[in-house]
């Protein structure tokens, strides 16, 4: 087994062993470091994740995107020629759910009047299994996020944003990289928010 699959296998275990109210009481404190960041107050088009299998609960942040009028868009899968490919898709409290081939909630409808070009997205927090402290990322191996984001290793743009969102307890000491694989500007755990970058 490679160094990535034995982190995943690791990390994802201890993630099970964690209790409802743990979870419910970390998400809380998480979203209240991220609500009081200026990253999030210089925020109005944000991208989240609906929680899977023991991820961060996004629920109180979703809530405060749409409580401070900004918008909020949510990855979907979506069936190109060859394969699946990732886009984001405007969420609201009316939008219809649908699970996706891995059994995720998004959004159901597939009008490209409701997609966001990922560039025009100012801050992405994205689920994850690990990570480490120069901001490597470790997912559950699909490859979705750094196939969308990819266009940020070519060229220099400051948006949008990549925001983890983690227990403190799914930090590692170094996770393996490869040249495709796109990191995290910061990463925000129920200890506050830290950044890879000077903003």
């Amino acid at each position: 087994m490679n160094t990535k699959n034995l982190i995943r296998q690791q990390i994802i275990q201890q993630r099970k062993q964690l209790d409802f109210t743990f979870q419910s009481q970390k998400s809380v404190q998480i979203a209240e470091h991220l609500l009081r960041h200026v990253l999030w107050q210089n925020a109005q088009h944000i991208a989240c994740y609906l929680a899977y299998k023991g991820e961060v609960d996004t629920a109180p942040i979703i809530q405060a995107i749409w409580r401070q009028n900004k918008t909020c868009y949510l990855p979907t899968l979506t069936e190109s020629f060859a394969d699946y490919t990732m886009e984001f898709s405007l969420y609201q409290a009316s939008t219809a759910l649908e699970k996706n081939r891995y059994g995720i909630l998004q959004p159901a409808y597939k009008s490209e009047n409701n997609r966001i070009a990922v560039e025009n997205i100012d801050l992405i927090l994205v689920p994850l299994v690990a990570y480490d402290a120069r901001g490597n990322r470790l997912g559950m191996g699909a490859g979705f996020y750094d196939r969308a984001l990819n266009f940020k290793q070519i060229v220099r743009v400051t948006k949008p944003l990549i925001i983890g969102l983690a227990y403190s307890l799914q930090q590692v000491e170094q996770i393996p990289i490869e040249t495709w694989d796109v990191g995290l500007d910061g990463v925000v755990t129920e200890n506050g928010v830290s950044l890879f970058i000077n903003l």
